[in-house]
């Protein structure tokens, strides 16, 4: 399946959608009897809502992150004490997370972070001074503008 980018609209309407399943569950099961049974019907379609809503941008969870997110958020929702707290809503705030963490990654080339981070470039010499930092200052230019702008 193609991999599709996730907006950020679209990722808000997952953290929306996310919270009013986590509300409505912790409400209904302030019912007695039924609202424990009532619940697990609303458990079913969530997790289906968010696996599908997943797949449709083309986004697997077979990888190890992404299944222990969902994984994590389904067991905090199934065990009947532990379901008040917000599982689905902090799932979905993590996936989106890896989601925008991949993205900039994918902006950022590995030039970029050794700019970034100080290291010096492949094959370019520096000598060690003592209490000096190592290499040279290089004025900023339109490319570090557009690394800070894609940060």
């Amino acid at each position: 399946m193609e991999r599709k980018e996730i907006s950020n609209g679209t990722m808000w309407l997952m953290v929306s959608v996310a919270l009013l399943y986590d509300v409505v569950g912790g409400g209904i099961q302030l019912l007695p009897i039924v609202g424990q049974m009532v619940y697990w019907i609303i458990w079913i379609f969530a997790f289906l809502t968010f696996y599908l809503w997943f797949k449709i941008y083309g986004r697997s969870f077979l990888s190890p992150k992404r299944t222990l997110a969902m994984g994590a958020g389904a067991i905090i929702e199934i065990i009947p004490v532990l379901s008040i707290l917000p599982g689905w809503t902090v799932a979905v705030i993590f996936l989106i997370g890896i989601e925008k963490a991949e993205r900039l990654a994918s902006h950022v080339g590995i030039q970029a972070l050794e700019k970034i981070a100080g290291f010096p470039q492949a094959g370019r010499k520096t000598q060690p001074t003592e209490g000096r930092v190592v290499g040279k200052i290089e004025p900023r230019t339109n490319e570090d503008s557009e690394l800070q702008r894609a940060a």
